[in-house]
Parts: structure tokens; C-alpha cells; sequence
């Protein structure tokens, strides 16, 4: 029997995690529609032995894949090549799927042919299990829209979605997603903006499938800059994929998404310190923004009042200072989001 849903699980280093994450796409009545790809990017662990155990046991839903270690994205880039399954899903290795929600998700693929089904996700802190739902629409609209089917171009709301929040049809995915880059971070965000121009019609399934395990950590200052260094290129990839892409039935989507992703990098560089170099690479990203994408520079003011401030003031140094300030306390550190 073919496969409605692909699941590219990303392993590595995640031995007292992984179990809990291909346990939670062990439901019977499904599995047989589930293909579960287990990419073990490098073998340092005990990660590929208990992979394997699923594997033998479920044989017609697990497979496990080796590839050298290379970083998310090409965990993502052999997942999409190896997908058979009609629809494509991401999930981490020390993540899990809601199994209710899985199930319904795998039941509403059956009725559809969207290309792009939104679902909400489950955040849970490790340290102590307290978890909270957050959906990819207002609140207002979750009833109304929940198992609906809308053309792209009937989207008039903000649809807030990260990569857990996605399934995409796979031939979309095998067709127009470019090999996102090994060894960098923040790879998924490339994956959640890059299917987005081909979308033409958008399937709600909004309770919770996706369960996003938030780990305690306390990055170094070496990680840090590592990490703004790889958010910086990331984003400039997004910034010129969108000032690229001509304009589609899903536009007003995709540019918020980007818009909101620009957004979060120069309220990050604002948060950061040493706050005269960070002084510095604002501009360079201001700049860089207006000339690759100049409708997404001045789209960016919607919801950016600091940014429409710093603009107006031709990035006076002092007031940068001083919004600096009333920013950082918002800044996770090592994690550069906006709470």
C-alpha cells in the first residue's frame, strides 16, 4: 500500500530522546499509512541501535537511513529525496507527535488534496512537563477555520506557522526545494519559506500534532556568535528568495512570513550585545533588505513600530541605544526570539 504521510525524523546525539519520538508514531490503525524516515546524520551514539529496534520490529512503516554528519539541513534534503508518501512531515529527534493528533492528521490527508495542511503545535518544558498549545491563527478563528479547506488567495488573516506546524505535499517539496546548506543553523527556516510560493490551496487541521520539547540550555559566547552569524545568513537567503519570487496566489502569506522572520532578526541585533557592533550590522541588514527586497523593507513596518522609528530617526546611534536597552530583556539568549 502506498504511503500518505512521510515523517523525516533528524537524529543525532539524541539517545535519551528518541525512543519517546518514534514511540509516539506507533499507533496501529495509521501505520499503515505512515512511512517513517529515521536520518541518522553521523553515528556518535547509542541513537542508530534503538532506531533499529523499530526498524525490525515495524519493518513497513520505519526505515532507518545513515548518511556523515552534516548538519540539519541535509537530514531535511535526504528526507525529501527518500519520501514516498503523498505528504511530508518534519520532526526532530528529541520531539514527538501528539498520537490523537497524528491520528486525526493522517485521517483529514485521506479527504484532501490541499497543498499545505496547518496544524497546531504543543510546547512542553523539560524540566518540569508544564506544557501550553499554540495555534497558527488568532484564537477567534480556530473553530471557524478548524478542518476547513481555503484557496491561498481567500487568506486575509496572519497565519503564523513554523516548520512544526507544516505537512506539505511532497511532490511540491521534490520539485522546487533548492538543497538547503549542511553544517548551519536555523536550516527549517528555509524549509518553512521556500514551498510557500506553490501553495494553492490550504487545509486546517488545527489541533495539536506536534509536540516541541523546549531543553534547558545556556549557550557560550562562542555559540552565540556562531549562531548570529548562521541567523544573519539564513535570513539574507530568505530576503533574496522573496525579492526573487514573483508574485503568486499565496503571496500575502508568504510575505508575512518573511516579513515576520526580518522582523525577529533586527529586534534580535537590537537585543544583542556589544550593542556598537550590533550598531553596526543592523544598518548592513537594513541595507542589504532594501536592495534584494525592497517590497518586504517596506512591508516591515507593519507590526515593527521600533523599526519605523529607527528609520525615521536616518538610525540615530542614540536612540538605537536606548531601544537597545528596553529590548534586551526580551531577548533569549543563544535562542534570538522575541518572547
Amino acid at each position: 500500500m502506498s504511503k500518505l504521510l512521510s515523517v523525516s525524523v533528524a537524529s543525532y546525539k539524541v539517545e535519551d530522546y528518541i525512543r519517546n519520538t518514534l514511540e509516539s508514531c506507533v499507533v496501529p490503525e495509521i501505520m499503515d499509512k505512515l512511512e517513517v524516515l529515521v536520518i541518522l546524520d553521523g553515528v556518535v551514539d547509542g541513537t542508530p541501535d534503538i532506531a533499529r529496534e523499530f526498524e525490525e520490529k515495524y519493518p513497513d512503516t520505519f526505515r532507518v537511513i545513515e548518511k556523515e554528519n552534516g548538519g540539519y539541513g541535509t537530514t531535511v534534503n535526504r528526507g525529501v529525496n527518500e519520501a514516498t508518501g503523498k505528504y511530508f512531515k518534519l520532526l526532530d529527534g528529541d520531539d514527538t507527535f501528539d498520537k490523537e493528533g497524528l491520528t486525526r492528521l493522517i485521517h483529514e490527508l485521506e479527504d484532501t488534496d490541499a497543498d499545505w495542511v496547518v496544524s497546531s503545535k504543543r510546547l512542553i518544558q523539560e524540566k518540569d512537563g508544564v506544557s501550553k498549545v499554540e495555534s497558527p491563527v488568532s484564537d477567534e478563528l480556530i473553530d471557524e477555520l478548524d478542518g476547513q479547506t481555503l484557496r491561498a488567495e481567500m487568506i486575509d488573516f496572519d497565519l503564523y506557522c513554523s516548520m512544526w506546524n507544516n505537512t506539505v505535499k511532497t511532490e511540491i517539496l521534490k520539485e522546487h526545494l533548492p538543497t538547503l546548506p549542511g553544517n548551519c543553523l536555523y536550516t527549517d527556516e528555509l524549509f518553512n519559506v521556500y514551498f510557500l510560493p506553490y501553495v494553492l490551496k490550504v487545509k486546517f487541521v488545527l489541533d495539536p500534532v506536534y509536540e516541541y520539547l523546549l531543553r534547558d540550555r545556556d549557550p557560550d559566547d562562542e555559540a552565540k556568535k556562531i549562531s548570529l552569524d548562521n541567523f544573519i545568513f539564513i535570513r539574507k537567503k530568505i530576503l533574496k528568495f522573496f525579492g526573487k519570487m514573483p508574485k503568486t496566489k499565496n503571496h500575502r502569506t508568504f510575505r508575512y512570513r518573511v516579513r515576520t522572520y526580518y522582523q525577529r532578526l533586527l529586534m534580535s541585533i537590537l537585543g544583542m550585545k556589544p550593542a556598537k557592533e550590533m550598531y553596526v550590522i543592523y544598518r548592513q541588514m537594513e541595507s542589504y533588505c532594501q536592495r534584494v527586497a525592497p517590497e518586504l523593507y517596506d512591508d516591515a513596518v507593519n507590526g515593527g513600530k521600533k523599526i519605523a522609528m529607527l528609520r525615521k530617526s536616518k538610525y540615530n546611534y542614540w536612540l538605537f541605544m536606548i531601544l537597545a536597552n528596553t529590548v534586551r530583556d526580551y531577548v533569549t539568549d543563544g535562542q534570538l526570539t522575541i518572547d
